[in-house]
């Protein structure tokens, strides 16, 4: 790997603290960095755009996104109690700019080739599920939004390799998760199945929490694992692999 692993976040975030914990244990050199207390900023020059990280160039080789920033102009619940005003308006108002900064910042990382786990643009279609479902079902998927029941099985993605499933998935649940992921522009993340009649995806998260899974320690590490290419076989036994064959395929 050319550069560090950065594991972006805006809160305290158990999460992010796996990701860490799994760079840490694979001997990546990893970066936490957190809005609350570190600074992100672009410097452009005639050589193209550099992003600095507590005024530090820093050019790492993937990111974990584990913020709420999106681009549709109102800033997520945590990036408003990152601010410090005390009043409503100037805390909206810092929202905004600490926004676009980061969309800069995102912006400059993908134009030079840096892998970016969770793409702000998959934060905006979450609120958007309709315009993900119609693309889904373009696709040849069947997609209908609804609140989760028993008997749904969740599959987590990575870059369009299932990682785990939770009950009984095989490779059409794979499928239909790989279309909603492509739908809903997000490389990692989370996408509800049900198994009633025909398989319909029945939400999707482009930010999962790991803690809600068994293992997420292990978890974590295959995630990193599979986004900075490293060969999950050389670091745990066949029987804790979370690949695609744990999916049936």
């Amino acid at each position: 790997m050319s550069g560090p692993v950065v594991v972006l976040r805006g809160n305290s975030d158990v999460t992010s603290d796996l990701f860490v914990a799994a760079c840490e244990r694979l001997d990546l050199p990893v970066l936490d960095v957190d809005l609350r207390v570190d600074r992100c900023s672009v410097e452009v020059t005639r050589r193209g755009a550099s992003v600095r990280i507590n005024a530090k160039t820093v050019e790492p080789s993937v990111v974990f996104n584990r913020t709420g920033i999106n681009g549709l102009g109102l800033s997520s619940a945590d990036g408003l109690a990152r601010q410090r005003s005390t009043s409503w308006r100037n805390r909206h108002t810092e929202g905004r700019e600490e926004q676009g900064v980061m969309l800069a910042v995102f912006e400059a990382w993908q134009t030079s080739g840096v892998r970016l786990l969770n793409n702000p643009r998959a934060t905006d279609l979450t609120l958007m599920p309709n315009a993900v479902g119609d693309r889904v079902r373009l696709a040849g998927g069947r997609c209908q939004p609804t609140p989760q029941r028993p008997g749904d099985v969740s599959v987590l993605i990575c870059g369009g390799v299932g990682i785990k499933a939770n009950g009984d998935a095989g490779g059409d649940h794979l499928e239909l998760a790989r279309l909603v992921a492509d739908a809903a522009q997000f490389d990692f993340g989370c996408v509800r199945i049900s198994g009633r009649d025909r398989l319909t995806a029945t939400g999707w998260s482009p930010i999962p929490l790991l803690e809600e899974w068994d293992e997420p320690e292990l978890l974590a590490l295959a995630i990193v694992s599979q986004a900075c290419g490293i060969d999950v076989d050389a670091i745990h036994p066949p029987s804790a692999r979370y690949f695609v064959s744990d999916l049936g395929i």
